[in-house]
């Protein structure tokens, strides 16, 4: 949990408790306090670093080199400021003090906004310096210049023109004023209301996003809560009243509540003002608009939010009348007469409102033909038979035909369109129909490995471990830079990109996807993993371990590219990089690809240990500190992001996609920044690569964080029900949204063990991309081809495999989230040859629940010794497999024998058999 005590990066606005906000009130709102700030009469490292990258564009510098601070450009450079969004300035005002006795002439000065070049830009590419041709008006008194600029832009500097330099005069005091005016309202935000967090410390901060705040007091009778500053306060343990603190609050925006999401922003999302409580126990933020709709709930750290009834007008006062919410609904709570956080949470039990997670809980679980015919319709083709000798070598029957069908198709998909790599003869792969990219690649070769075709994926890996260490775009696609991928890398050195494979649309697009370095690393080691293929290990190794040397030397240089750059939000990340093209280029610093480059570290680290531990060691100790700096961005993201309504009357937090993205991509953010609209606009970046890698595969932020269980809620209530696609479906059949391959929501749901929503995730997800006459392949899209997509395909099938199989670190499931209906009487799942990291593994389940049993055979796994991961001198075995039996009714496990003998080690709530120190066949028969 964050500390009070910590500095954090950004900017607060906080007035005195004296100052009387309400002379404010209908004065166009100024938004410089929300810019990160440059000063020219501060030491360098004084300065947000943020705000030196707005002098960097204005300068013309490049951004993967450090900052020339002795640059003569740079030395004109009065005042900087720097916004996370496109702002819509209207007015900047320059107000020098009464004494100051070097004040530049209006002619003297250059004003230059830094403009965005085309629908995706950021601050680190499509962006241009634009000076400003514009006249001052000048007071009466000459100290204060105000420029009419009307101009939408990311950043401004003010600089000296001409020979002169800033250092000669005063810095004056900056307003940038925008059309949006200030609007004001009082209110109470209360915490400690719940049993579980009445004793907690609740000291702590609160800091504005385009707002001000004052007159910060403890709510009535509160004795345990003391204002100890302008924006602090401590609140330390129980007491008889209610605990938290009245403010009032100047805040500019409206909240929208729109039934369906827009891919794009709209520019009515722009003015908004956050609110951000930085507490001991827990952090959160909020729109400070939507309290004009009625309180906001946030549980996950138990905060309650409402505006006082004296602050509104009239005509805004709470009613006593609430509108029933459903599922095409918005889910907004309009009104409420709840004066505290317990009645209010009386008022939302009364009406009986919950998400759709819950309501999935509740429902009868998908099937295949419940999903499918729901997207396709009825009397579909039977699923083709692959030609002889195609089949998988892990081999899978399970009581829906269907599914087994396709489980069967699917290593001949994945390989039908290989050609033969005219440097070896091994197989050589694509992203079918496209070009060779590691970013969706890695899938295609993991999932062979996950079936048990490790040749075919050696020889698909051999396509990057064979490269050279220094990367050329000869003969790659015309957009790669030269020798590292697209990004603001510094050089190339072992990068595992630009590889080259049959041609395909596109071309080879490896370099243009700089997801991939990361995606194909973590992959590599999965392959060992799976395969115990030491021999192998010992030959790829010192290709691998470049591709993560290049990860690492890339994460330390940000923080000397500019002065101070420890303090930088996204220090010890990559530096912002292109994730797909189809956005029109955005580059970004992705959570997503953070996810896989810190992920494939950490994998080699372990799987070094097996060849050369000290190298282990000293890898390890680089992915613990990457991780850190990781976790720490991915921290303040979601705490400075605004928490969302959802369906059940509360409001949820969300995790952006990427640093220095407060809230949805949606909103304010992705104004003017729509990509390629309804193909990759702000809501793809939300829906499909999303930050959802950090939890499935990285698990570098728990399932079972309260924050991650509420930005599910967020995906399904909204963003994967209120969106374009889903058109007219019910709320069952929606769960997606444009990409089910790359969208990992279903992962998610599978990695927090909810079985009953990953069903629905997995299975809808597959029912709206698969061709049924087009023999049985995947669309690309949920919307449009081009069809037989294999990417798409394999992440089906990881997907599927981990269903039945599934290693969660020293351990193994078994049918972890087989359908209820698999088990009905006489049913029977099987699975042979499924290759883990512990060796091969068999089981077959067999359903009697007429006469109340199910029974369990295991063949255990056991890898030869010469062929296993090494954990001090001994090879590594499972630590425990555990067996899932989802009895088709829910009834409670009440006895278990393992060979014979009585076993206690089960969860009757959970429906687990733990299984350990057992080796060769096993037999469990669990009674109900």
């Amino acid at each position: 949990m964050w500390s009070v005590a910590l500095l954090f990066i950004g900017t607060a606005s906080l007035a005195s408790a004296s100052e009387d906000l309400a002379v404010l009130v209908g004065q166009p709102a100024d938004i410089a306090p929300s810019a990160y700030q440059y000063r020219a009469d501060r030491k360098a490292e004084e300065n947000q670093p943020e705000s030196w990258l707005a002098l960097m564009r204005y300068a013309r510098m490049p951004l993967n080199k450090p900052l020339d601070v002795n640059a003569a450009a740079i030395k004109q450079a009065l005042y900087g400021l720097l916004w996370e969004e496109i702002r819509p300035v209207h007015q900047v005002e320059l107000t020098w003090a009464a004494n100051a006795g070097r004040r530049p002439a209006p002619e003297e000065l250059v004003m230059t906004t830094l403009d965005n070049q085309g629908s995706a830009s950021s601050w680190w590419n499509n962006l241009s310096p634009v000076k400003q041709a514009v006249t001052p008006t000048v007071s009466a008194d000459g100290r204060t210049y105000l420029y009419d600029l009307k101009k939408d832009t990311c950043g401004l500097v003010v600089s000296v023109g001409g020979t002169g330099s800033a250092s000669d005069y005063e810095v004056p005091a900056v307003r940038v004023l925008v059309a949006d005016t200030w609007k004001k309202m009082d209110i109470e935000v209360e915490w400690g209301f719940d049993p579980t967090t009445a004793e907690k410390d609740y000291s702590g901060r609160v800091e504005t996003y385009d707002g001000r705040v004052a007159g910060l007091r403890p709510l009535d009778g509160d004795a345990r809560t003391t204002v100890v500053g302008a924006g602090s306060w401590r609140s330390v343990g129980k007491g008889p009243a209610r605990r938290g603190l009245k403010l009032s609050l100047l805040y500019m925006g409206t909240s929208k509540w729109r039934g369906i999401q827009p891919f794009t922003s709209q520019a009515d999302d722009v003015a908004r003002t956050i609110v951000t409580l930085w507490t001991r126990t827990g952090n959160f933020s909020f729109l400070a608009a939507d309290l004009e709709n009625g309180p906001i709930l946030a549980p996950e750290y138990g905060f309650f939010v409402r505006r006082t009834p004296e602050s509104a007008p009239s005509s805004e006062k709470p009613a006593t009348r609430s509108r029933t919410v459903t599922p095409s609904q918005p889910p907004v709570v309009l009104a409420s007469q709840a004066t505290s956080a317990g009645e209010f949470i009386q008022e939302l039990q009364a009406r009986k409102q919950s998400t759709i997670r819950q309501q999935t809980r509740a429902h009868e679980e998908q099937t295949w033909e419940g999903a499918v015919t729901a997207m396709r319709g009825d009397n579909l083709p039977p699923h083709p038979t692959p030609p002889a000798g195609s089949e998988p070598a892990m081999q899978v029957q399970v009581p829906s035909e269907r599914l087994t069908a396709q489980w069967n198709l699917g290593a001949w998909h994945l390989v039908r369109h290989c050609e033969k790599n005219p440097n070896n003869g091994r197989l050589w792969f694509n992203d079918h129909p496209y070009g060779i990219l590691a970013a969706e690649t890695y899938m295609i070769l993991r999932v062979l490995d996950l079936m048990g075709l490790h040749q075919a994926a050696e020889d698909g890996f051999d396509q990057w471990v064979s490269l050279p260490m220094e990367p050329s775009s000869t003969g790659h696609h015309e957009w790669a830079l030269p020798d590292y991928p697209n990004g603001l890398f510094t050089e190339g050195r072992g990068s595992l990109t630009h590889a080259v494979g049959p041609p395909g649309i596109g071309g080879h697009m490896d370099g243009i996807h700089a997801f991939g370095p990361g995606s194909i690393g973590w992959a590599l080691t999965e392959h060992y993993w799976m395969t115990g293929d030491t021999e192998w290990l010992k030959a790829s190794a010192p290709r691998i371990k470049a591709n993560a040397e290049w990860m690492l030397r890339q994460r330390r240089w940000l923080s000397s590219l500019v002065p101070g750059g420890d303090r930088l939000w996204s220090r010890g990340l990559q530096p912002a990089l292109q994730v797909t093209p189809d956005s029109g280029g955005l580059w970004m610093q992705f959570y997503e690809c953070e996810a896989y480059y810190w992920l494939s570290v950490l994998r080699l680290a372990a799987t070094l240990a097996v060849i050369d531990p000290a190298a282990d060691a000293e890898l390890a100790a680089e992915a613990q500190a990457y991780g850190n700096d990781l976790r720490a961005a991915v921290n303040r993201s979601i705490a400075l992001s605004p928490v969302v309504p959802v369906r059940d009357g509360t409001f949820r937090s969300v995790i952006p996609f990427a640093c220095y993205v407060r809230g949805l991509s949606t909103g304010a953010w992705g104004w003017q920044r729509d990509g390629s609209g309804a193909h990759v606009g702000p809501l793809y970046w939300e829906t499909v690569q999303s930050g959802a890698a950090l939890v499935s595969p990285a698990a570098l932020v728990s399932p079972n964080d309260v924050r991650v269980q509420g930005y599910l809620d967020v995906l399904e209530d909204r963003l994967l029900l209120e969106n374009p696609n889903v058109g007219n479906r019910n709320w069952f059949d929606a769960g997606w949204q444009y990409q089910g391959g790359l969208e990992r929501t279903a992962n998610m749901h599978l990695a927090g063990d909810d079985v009953p929503v990953f069903l629905r995730s997995f299975l809808n997800s597959y029912a709206v991309e698969i061709l049924p006459y087009h023999g049985y392949a995947f669309n690309e899209h949920t919307t449009r081809g081009p069809p037989d997509k294999i990417f798409e395909e394999a992440a089906f099938l990881e997907r599927f495999r981990n269903l039945l199989v599934m290693e969660e670190d020293k351990n193994l499931w078994l049918a972890r989230a087989t359908p209820r209906v698999w088990l009905d009487q006489g049913q029977k799942i099987s699975v042979k040859n499924a290759p883990t990291h512990f060796g091969n593994i068999d089981y077959e389940i067999v359903s009697d629940v007429d006469h109340g049993r199910i029974t369990a055979r295991i063949n255990m796994p056991a890898r030869n010794a010469a062929h296993s991961v090494v954990e001090g001198g001994a090879p590594r075995a499972v630590q425990e497999v555990w067996l899932r039996l989802r009895h088709p009714t829910s009834a409670p496990i009440r006895e278990v024998t393992v060979n014979g003998q009585e076993w206690d080690d089960f969860d009757p709530a959970r429906e687990v058999v733990t299984l350990y120190d057992l080796k060769d066949n096993v037999n469990v028969r669990v009674k109900y």
